[in-house]
C-alpha cells in the first residue's frame, strides 16, 4: 500500500461536494386563500343557521311557558285574596292578614324560582327578538308584580314569536300555589261549627236551601211565585214545608224541596200543635181552618174569626192552644184570644203580641214603659217581663228562650230565669228563626247570621252570594 507524501496532499485540489437541493414547495394564491374563506363562511352560514334558529326556538318555547305560569299564578293569587277578602268576614283579621302573608311570599318564591331557569336558558340570546321577549318576561316576574303595560309588552312579544314560528299558546301545567289551601277551605265552609241545620231563603223566582255543614246550595222555583211576589213566610213540619207569597197564596212542599204537594188556597200559614197539620188563616174570609199540611184538606174549621173592617184593622199573630191569637191594630193596640169552640174571647192582653208558641204569647205594654211580657194563656200569669222593647218575636221549639228584635238590635230572653243576653246586631230586617234543636238563632241584619244559644255567643256564616231582595224563611233539619 503506497501512502502519500505530505508535501503531495497539499497540491492536490479537492472541489466540495453541494449538499442536496431542498425540495420546493407551491404556495397558494392570495386570490386562492380568499375563495377559500369566503366558502367556509357560507357553509357555516348554511349549516350552522338553522342550527341556530332552532336553539333559539326552543330557547323561546321555556321563556313562553315561564312567561305563561308565571301570569297564571299571578291571576291565582288575585283570586285567592278576593276569597280571603271576599269570604273572610270576621272580626278577627289576624289568621287572614297571616294567610295574605304566606300567598304573597310563595308567589315571590315561585317568581324567582322561574326567574333563575330564565336567566339560565343562553339560547334565548342566540335571536335578537328572542331576547328582548327574555327582558320583557324578566320584568313581568320582578316585584311589584301585576303591571299592565309590562304584561301587555311581554305578550305583544309572545303573539309575534309565535306567529313567525306557527307555535301554540302553552298550557300553565306547573303546580299552583299551595299555601292556604286550608285558609280558603275553611272559608268555604259556610259555618265554623256542625250545625245539623239547612236555611231556607225566599228569593224574587223562588227559594234556596242551603246545607250549612255541607256547604252546599241548591235552588228550587216555588209555585206560584214571581218577582211581583216573593215568599213572605213559611213553616216547617215533619217532611214539608208551607209557606206563602205576598198575594197570600198558600201551598206545601215536600221536604225534598221539589215539587208542590198541595195548594192551599189564599191565606198565611201558622204551626199546629200537631205536625202533620198546620193553620191556615184566610184573610179575604176572616177565618182559620186547620189544614193536612200532605193534602191540603180541611181538617177542622173554618173559624170565623170577630172582626170586620179591613186587614189593615187587625191580623193573626198565631194560633195558641187556648184558641187563634188577633191583634187590633187600633190604637191603643191589644191582643185577643179568640176561642173558636166558645166563640168567645178568653183572654185580653193590653199590648200588640209579637210571638206566640203553645200556651205562651210574648206582648208588648202599651205606653212609655217599654216592657215585654211573657203571659201563660193557661192561666194569665206572667212567665217572665223584661224592660225591652220590640217588634217581632220567635220562640225556641221548646219554649225556653225567646228571640225579640226591633230596628234597634236583638236580645235573647231565658224565659225561666229572665236572664237578657244582646246580640250584636242592628237593623234587624225581619222575624228571627230557630233550628229545630233549639240551639241556634238564625236572622238577618244586613246579612244573615247565627246565635249560639249553648255557647252564648254569636258566629259567623259565610254564604255564597244570594238573590238580591232575599229573605230568611226558615231553619230546618239537614
Amino acid at each position: 500500500m503506497q501512502y502519500l507524501a505530505r508535501d503531495e496532499l497539499e497540491h492536490i485540489d479537492v472541489e466540495p461536494v453541494a449538499p442536496p437541493a431542498a425540495p420546493r414547495r407551491r404556495r397558494l394564491s392570495r386570490a386562492w386563500i380568499a375563495a377559500l374563506v369566503v366558502l367556509a363562511v357560507v357553509l357555516g352560514a348554511v349549516v350552522a343557521l338553522p342550527a341556530r334558529t332552532e336553539l333559539a326556538k326552543a330557547g323561546f318555547r321555556h321563556a313562553d311557558r315561564i312567561f305563561v305560569i308565571g301570569h297564571s299564578l299571578s291571576l291565582q293569587q288575585q283570586r285567592l285574596l278576593g276569597v280571603l277578602l271576599s269570604r273572610s268576614g270576621t272580626t278577627d283579621t289576624t289568621p287572614m292578614r297571616r294567610a295574605e302573608d304566606r300567598l304573597r311570599e310563595e308567589l315571590r318564591d315561585r317568581h324567582a324560582e322561574l326567574r333563575r331557569s330564565l336567566r339560565r336558558d343562553w339560547r334565548l340570546r342566540l335571536d335578537s327578538q328572542t331576547d328582548r321577549f327574555r327582558a320583557a318576561v324578566q320584568r313581568t316576574l320582578e316585584p311589584p308584580v301585576g303591571d299592565p303595560a309590562i304584561a301587555s309588552e311581554a305578550e305583544y312579544r309572545a303573539r309575534s314569536l309565535r306567529e313567525r314560528w306557527h307555535l301554540a299558546k302553552p298550557t300553565p301545567d306547573a303546580d299552583g300555589l299551595h299555601s292556604i289551601d286550608a285558609d280558603v277551605a275553611a272559608l268555604r265552609r259556610y259555618v265554623d261549627r256542625a250545625t245539623g241545620v239547612r236555611l231556607v231563603i225566599g228569593g224574587p223566582d223562588g227559594f234556596t236551601t242551603l246545607d250549612l255543614d255541607r256547604s252546599n246550595l241548591r235552588e228550587h222555583r216555588g209555585p206560584g211565585l214571581g218577582t211581583d211576589a216573593p215568599v213572605t213566610r213559611m213553616v216547617a213540619g215533619d217532611g214539608w214545608l208551607a209557606g206563602s207569597d205576598r198575594g197570600l197564596q198558600g201551598w206545601t212542599i215536600a221536604e225534598r224541596l221539589d215539587e208542590p204537594l198541595a195548594a192551599l188556597g189564599t191565606g198565611v200559614p201558622f204551626p199546629s200543635d200537631r205536625r202533620d197539620t198546620l193553620h191556615m188563616w184566610a184573610t179575604n174570609l176572616h177565618s182559620v181552618r186547620e189544614v193536612d199540611a200532605t193534602t191540603g184538606d180541611v181538617v177542622a174549621g173554618p173559624y170565623f174569626l170577630p172582626v170586620d173592617g179591613t186587614l189593615e184593622s187587625y191580623r193573626v199573630a198565631g194560633v195558641a192552644t187556648s184558641g187563634i191569637v188577633i191583634v187590633r191594630q187600633a190604637d191603643p193596640r191589644t191582643t185577643e184570644v179568640w176561642d173558636p169552640e166558645q166563640r168567645r174571647v178568653v183572654r185580653t192582653l193590653p199590648g200588640p203580641a209579637v210571638a206566640v208558641a203553645g200556651d205562651l204569647v210574648a206582648w208588648v205594654e202599651n205606653g212609655p214603659a217599654l216592657m215585654t211580657h211573657v203571659t201563660d194563656l193557661s192561666d194569665g200569669t206572667d212567665a217572665a217581663a223584661v224592660p225591652l222593647w220590640g217588634h217581632v218575636g220567635a220562640f225556641s221549639p221548646d219554649r225556653r228562650l225567646l228571640a225579640l228584635g226591633s230596628e234597634r238590635g236583638l236580645v235573647v230572653v231565658d224565659v225561666a230565669s229572665r236572664r237578657v243576653e244582646h246580640v250584636p246586631v242592628t237593623r234587624l230586617e225581619n222575624t228571627p228563626t230557630w233550628d229545630p234543636s233549639g240551639r241556634f238563632l238564625f236572622f238577618q241584619a244586613g246579612g244573615i247570621g247565627g246565635w249560639d244559644a249553648e255557647r252564648h255567643e254569636q258566629f259567623h256564616l259565610r254564604l255564597p252570594d244570594l238573590p238580591a231582595g232575599g229573605v230568611l224563611l226558615a231553619a230546618l233539619a239537614a
